[in-house]
């Protein structure tokens, strides 16, 4: 599961984002709580990811990341 964070969304602001995606009960959270931030290789923003779960922060994306940054997105995803 992919959790996209434009930084300039107003809606669906990435630090309630991420704290979301730090608190989720799962049996990955103890992995994903470890994995590190990682700046994204491009476009930039910073994301995090384990067992299944991926967080992105995007730089200059807005509430629709996979619309306003679809080539990033389509990477992200590739990955």
């Amino acid at each position: 599961m992919t959790l996209y964070y434009g930084m300039q969304d107003t809606a669906c602001d990435y630090v309630g984002g991420y704290t979301l995606a730090k608190s989720l009960e799962w049996s990955g959270q103890e992995d994903f709580l470890a994995a590190p931030l990682e700046e994204l290789p491009f476009g930039g923003g910073q994301t995090q990811a384990a067992d299944g779960l991926t967080w992105v922060q995007a730089e200059g994306a807005g509430h629709m990341v996979s619309r306003s940054h679809a080539l990033q997105a389509f990477q992200l995803e590739r990955q």
